[in-house]
């Protein structure tokens, strides 16, 4: 991985970058489809301040699960069947050995399905037919702030405000510091409140921030 202030990216290439990776054609693909109904009104849309709620517990839904996904099922105890062991190594196990392989970086194509599928049923419980799609956006919108974000992250570009800085500077600190912090990838609300973000001054180096294999299995 790069430094966190290289700045030889710009944001065309980041954005070339992005859509370089299949998984990632795919969710385009998945958005401009569900904006294109809304668009056309395939859908009866519910009211404005509806749709409004709609999309931002779609958002809010996606910006629970990158904290929750990442901390407890992506550093969770190592699996001790082979089968998943493998998976849990192509999800994340991979992206911490290398930061800097664009393979691995993404939510791998199945992943964001079940997502996505995800977002569908939590929209239908919000408000039933109707709140699907606006659910689905909002979702899908911010799933595709974190995939920029994070490939941001581990490419040399200098985000061009404040919060993309911190929040790439915080993203070094988990894969080059210690791994049991800073889980958040488009936010730290959730680290601070749950106690995962503490001072990186204050936070030992840990030896197996690059091999969570080893890391798991020595806390298991």
């Amino acid at each position: 991985m790069t430094s966190t202030t290289g700045s030889s990216w710009t944001a065309r290439e980041l954005l070339a970058g992005l859509f370089s990776l299949p998984e990632l054609r795919a969710w385009a693909v998945l958005l401009i489809g569900a904006a294109m109904l809304c668009l056309t009104g395939v859908v009866t849309a519910p009211s404005l301040p509806a749709t409004l709620g709609l999309l931002g517990a779609g958002a809010l839904l996606w910006t629970t699960l990158e904290y929750a996904l990442h901390r407890w099922l992506l550093h969770m105890p190592v699996p001790r069947q082979p089968w998943l062991r493998r998976v849990h190594r192509r999800l994340h196990w991979q992206h911490h050995q290398d930061p800097s392989d664009l393979a691995n970086l993404s939510v791998p194509l199945w992943g964001s399905l079940s997502l996505h599928l995800l977002a569908l049923g939590a929209g239908f419980l919000l408000g039933g037919p109707q709140g699907v799609l606006p659910t689905f956006l909002g979702f899908s919108i911010t799933f595709g702030l974190y995939e920029w974000m994070h490939l941001a992250a581990h490419v040399p570009y200098r985000p061009r405000t404040p919060w993309g800085r911190a929040m790439k500077r915080r993203h070094a600190w988990h894969h080059f510091k210690n791994e049991g912090y800073w889980f958040g990838v488009t936010h730290p609300v959730l680290d601070r409140l749950l106690m995962t973000s503490p001072r990186p001054s204050g936070v030992p180096r840990s030896p197996t921030a690059r091999d969570l294999s080893r890391s798991t299995e020595e806390g298991a």
